[in-house]
């Protein structure tokens, strides 16, 4: 499966977040990015920062200072209302973001070593759920959609799984992963996706309130 890649710096050892924030727009500026600060809770804890590399579309990229674990995190890629796009997919949104890694993260990471934390584009629902994908695989690969007494008993097996485990599993990849391995109708995907959220909040409710 193809997601939106995520990357943060974090600080190095003994070095302030306000530090850090001043070289990553210092860098920006020599690199000719576009740095805008902007103000969110009363406090500059968000830069944007456009980016036009190659043939890329122009974009703005927003970082979010997580003064609570120490690091800057590229949380969104938007394209600009001047490239005429309305949004990215996966490949240009996950190109844009390794560009900026590359220009600026990597260059940080090399005169002071901050260590740079990211994921990759590509991913399976096994590294998401662990515990829970052979439950899944079970209820997914049993007929589920047959209606039986013993579907509902898989299906119900593996939302207990989610819970006793603390995995999460996003609809969104939910439904991606059924679509890609199992090629469902949009109309069967979009019910269970109306059970799978309804059940797990009842779940996560019981819980809370035994």
């Amino acid at each position: 499966m193809k997601r939106f890649k995520s990357c943060a710096l974090l600080c190095s050892k003994n070095q302030k977040m306000t530090e850090l924030v001043e070289l990553i727009c210092s860098i920006c500026k020599n690199k000719c990015y576009d740095v805008v600060k902007q103000q969110t809770f009363k406090r500059d804890d968000t830069l944007v920062i456009s980016v036009k590399k190659d043939k890329l579309p122009l974009s703005d990229l927003v970082l979010f200072v997580n003064e609570k674990e120490n690091k800057v995190d590229i949380i969104n890629i938007i394209p600009s209302k001047k490239s005429s796009m309305f949004s990215l997919d996966y490949s240009t949104y996950n190109n844009i973001l390794d560009v900026f890694k590359k220009d600026v993260f990597l260059e940080i990471n090399g005169i002071i070593g901050c260590k740079i934390e990211e994921n990759q584009e590509d991913y399976t629902i096994q590294e998401i759920i662990p515990k829970s994908y052979e439950k899944l695989n079970t209820w997914l690969e049993a007929f589920p959609l047959s209606g039986h007494t013993l579907d509902e008993h898989r299906w119900f097996d593996f939302l207990i799984s989610l819970r006793k485990n603390n995995e999460i599993l996003s609809i969104d990849d939910f439904s991606k992963y059924i679509q890609e391995n199992y090629h469902w109708s949009e109309k069967d995907i979009e019910r269970f996706e109306f059970k799978y959220e309804e059940q797990i909040n009842l779940l996560e409710y019981y819980d809370e309130n035994r």
